[in-house]
């Protein structure tokens, strides 16, 4: 019988967020791997895509935080600037009710705003090898106090040629810092890795036996792609599905081509700035049905929920790579639908794969998809709880974080608990309010003076300065 995660977690901080976000049951993997992260223990979590190794390393780790010491104790590292967000979130959300600050370390953002950033208490950082090694390098990040590196996707952090950044990061870690390494698929340079830096003595958590449940069609093209991809969306008009293309020209050319079938259409590629890459995805996150044409960004990490089914717009290059397209649809124990169009000459490579990999693939004829039972998106529970106050008064004030929490502990019915994350900037601090207290507090700050004065205060419309 699968564990709750109650039994598992000793800290009550993280227990009660968790619980807010609806994690209850530890899925395999994260029943496997906590143990030996709250031992502070080396491993490699060897886990098939979608099945939980995420919150396996995080809910430990986090738990295993000291609140109080200012230098980075957490650096979790991410192939792409998107699963780094994506894991700044995941922080924020499950260490919430302990005022864990969590700063994102990834490029075509400000340095500057980043060092500033990283000038405050930091518990956890977050980001890319190339801006997380700029950092370093200038002395901006500290990792003298480091007790937990995380490297995200490694076996595509490597492939991506980021062996030798992470080797430097790795090199400067103390020999207490514990070291986890996570991926779905395996590689020489994966394993080479594992046996430079982290010895004899770390654990290998392999859960490949759970197999990706994902049911692969293949749909022959008879005209062109165009028409059978017209025809599928046509007889399912109501799924959720994402569209792998395998270069930016192709998903420019099928995000037009679905447009014009009047399906909710989106489009992620590696050209698309940034804000907008983020917007297309959160976007996606909410709508009951659509398709998402996309690019090999959208194959790894990011976590998108009821997707119906994958479709692939000819074979991808590797193997590993529609490994993780089809982790799309089949996230954590629900199934997954996959539907390859290919044309005559990809038939042979496809045998290959079928005979090397044990692949079952099904003939695909124009049947209707199930549709998985749409739930509204989880609410980021833990954040709907969470009101972040802006006071107008910041460094260039002398303020300092225990004047806003003495001022706000001074309220009747308030407590420390009920104070989350404060950021001070130079002109301004955000000061996050847990448990529906954020009217109470505002109302009092209007009127009643910080550090001997008033100072205007308003709801802000972001809950973290996180640039």
């Amino acid at each position: 019988m699968a564990k709750k995660f109650i039994s598992l977690i000793s800290d009550a901080t993280i227990q009660k967020s968790m619980t807010h976000l609806g994690y209850e049951v530890a899925t395999a993997i994260q029943e496997q791997v906590i143990p030996h992260l709250q031992k502070k223990e080396s491993l490699w979590i060897h886990s098939p895509t979608g099945s939980g190794k995420t919150i396996a390393f995080l809910a430990p780790i986090l738990s295993g935080i000291t609140w109080e010491n200012k230098d980075p104790q957490v650096l979790i590292l991410s192939p792409t600037r998107e699963l780094s967000k994506q894991t700044q979130r995941m922080v924020e959300q499950l260490g919430v009710y302990k005022r864990i600050r969590c700063v994102n370390l990834i490029g075509k953002v400000p340095y500057s705003f980043q060092v500033d950033d990283l000038k405050q208490r930091t518990h956890v950082v977050c980001g890319c090898v190339g801006r997380v090694l700029e950092h370093i390098e200038n002395h901006t990040l500290s990792l003298s106090k480091l007790q937990y590196l995380v490297i995200d996707e490694v076996d595509e952090m490597l492939k991506e040629g980021l062996y030798d950044g992470i080797c430097t990061i790795l090199e400067q870690l103390d020999t207490h810092c514990c070291i986890c390494l996570c991926s779905a698929t395996t590689s020489e340079k994966v394993e080479q890795l594992c046996k430079t830096y982290l010895g004899t003595s770390y654990h290998r958590v392999s859960n490949q036996e759970q197999k990706q449940k994902t049911k692969l069609y293949v749909k022959r093209i008879e005209s062109t792609i165009e028409h059978s991809l017209q025809e599928i969306l046509s007889v399912n008009s109501s799924v959720k599905a994402i569209l792998f293309c395998n270069t930016r020209e192709e998903v420019k050319r099928y995000e037009e081509i679905v447009r014009k079938l009047e399906v909710p259409t989106f489009m992620l590629h590696g050209e698309m700035l940034q804000e907008k890459r983020e917007a297309v995805w959160k976007a996606f996150q909410h709508v009951k049905s659509g398709c998402l044409c996309a690019s090999d960004i959208a194959a790894r990490g990011l976590d998108i929920v009821d997707v119906d089914c994958v479709i692939h717009i000819h074979l991808p290059s590797h193997w590993d790579r529609f490994y993780h397209r089809n982790g799309r649809s089949s996230r954590y124990e629900s199934a997954g639908i996959s539907i390859l169009l290919i044309e005559e000459q990809e038939q042979e490579r496809l045998q290959q794969w079928i005979v090397e990999y044990q692949m079952q693939i099904e003939e695909f004829h124009m049947q209707k998809i199930p549709l998985k039972k749409k739930q509204e998106h989880q609410k980021e529970k833990s954040a709907l709880e969470v009101e972040t106050l802006y006071v107008y008064a910041g460094k260039s004030k002398k303020i300092r974080a225990k004047d806003l929490v003495g001022a706000i502990c001074s309220i009747p019915s308030i407590c420390s608990e009920d104070i989350g994350v404060i950021q001070i900037e130079e002109y301004g601090s955000y000061i996050e309010i847990l448990n529906q207290k954020g009217n109470l507090v505002y109302s009092y700050l209007k009127e009643h003076n910080i550090k001997g004065k008033k100072h205007k205060v308003e709801f802000a419309k972001r809950v973290r300065h996180t640039q």
